[in-house]
């Protein structure tokens, strides 16, 4: 069985990246890793060229001088996966490890054949281990309504930071920029069902709860963004839809 890669995008996380962990996963795990700079302002690039050169054969660095935002790092880290090895799936996580490595090699490896994408959902259920602020779990639950309306689908969770894909479906959703900077994930299942029709998208998706997901506190999402949801979602149903085969 071949390697898989999980892309990190990382936007000012010297201060929280720790290489022990980070060496471990790969050593341990049957992925490779990805970290993409994305225009940092403080010493992340310096951090993640040090876990590069500790383990070349296995972690790189992608730097963009300028921020670009989670959607345009994470797409433009699936593109650079295309061109380092023939990875059978590719994903993407947080730089914060909410999900761990070892929950994310978990759920890498529920893949079906039928399956090419798999996205974990942080549904709260007995013995799983899911820690969210009270605040968040409200805003998450109000935004993840609209989302499954949005989308006409019944997904529990668009939002979370852990999603794979086999890697033949990289330039079908990541070949062009995402009108989102940070509601891109509702944007990828527009995209599955624009290219291969609702019913056989569906087949092709599948939400897999996670065991382990624990919240690290902060957020870049601002007071304005989390009003805008409603509306930027709207947004994205419209041009989706619109663009939309037959």
């Amino acid at each position: 069985m071949g390697r898989n890669l999980i892309i990190i995008p990382c936007y000012n996380e010297g201060a929280r990246l720790e290489k022990d962990i980070f060496i471990r996963s790969v050593e341990q795990y049957n992925f490779d890793l990805l970290l993409v700079n994305d225009g940092s302002k403080d010493d992340t690039i310096d951090r993640l060229n040090e876990l590069a050169a500790a383990k070349p054969e296995s972690i790189r660095v992608l730097d963009l001088p300028k921020n670009k935002g989670k959607a345009e790092a994470v797409r433009e880290g699936m593109n650079a996966a295309l061109k380092w090895k023939n990875f059978d799936i590719v994903g993407y996580a947080d730089a914060d490890l909410a999900t761990p490595f070892a929950e994310l090699d978990r759920i890498s490896h529920l893949f079906k054949p039928h399956h090419s994408f798999l996205f974990g959902s942080r549904v709260l259920l007995l013995g799983h281990q899911i820690e969210r602020l009270n605040s968040r779990w409200l805003f998450g639950r109000i935004s993840a309504g609209f989302a499954a309306l949005t989308l006409g689908l019944g997904v529990h969770d668009t939002q979370c930071g852990a999603k794979f894909f086999k890697s033949d479906l990289i330039p079908v959703l990541f070949d062009r920029p995402f009108l989102s900077r940070w509601l891109f994930d509702v944007e990828l299942f527009f995209r599955m069902m624009n290219h291969f029709g609702k019913a056989e998208a569906v087949k092709q998706m599948i939400e897999i709860p996670l065991e382990i997901w624990i919240e690290m506190g902060d957020s870049k999402l601002t007071v304005m963004d989390i009003l805008k949801v409603p509306f930027e979602l709207l947004r994205i149903r419209w041009h989706y839809q619109s663009n939309a085969k037959g």
